[in-house]
């Protein structure tokens, strides 16, 4: 909400109207990706703790009772939702466009 304010500020502009546009739907995508891998971690580990998530998962991983690449899979999408958050690149063409 706070890209979206503050590159819709120059609303007279149209490349900024777009751009806040850009900026608010790639923040949507952020959220949805951060939700997606906390639940994924919450699935696996049932805690939101992290002392309590990393044991757990490191039993887990240790133990074969959870796939390596789905513990992969829900890091990256944290690691992706922090830079679609944050917009870093790949997700910086909204900002581009002013």
């Amino acid at each position: 909400m706070c890209s979206y304010l503050l590159i819709g500020f120059w609303f007279t502009r149209p490349p900024t109207t777009n751009a806040c546009q850009k900026a608010f739907v790639t923040n949507r995508v952020g959220d949805f990706g951060l939700l997606l891998g906390i639940l994924d971690f919450y699935w696996i580990t049932c805690s939101f703790e992290f002392r309590d998530l990393f044991k757990i998962l490191n039993n887990l991983i240790y133990n074969n009772e959870v796939k390596f690449i789905f513990v992969i899979l829900c890091a990256a999408l944290l690691f992706a939702s922090a830079i679609a958050k944050s917009a870093q690149f790949p997700f910086i063409y909204g900002y581009l466009m002013l």
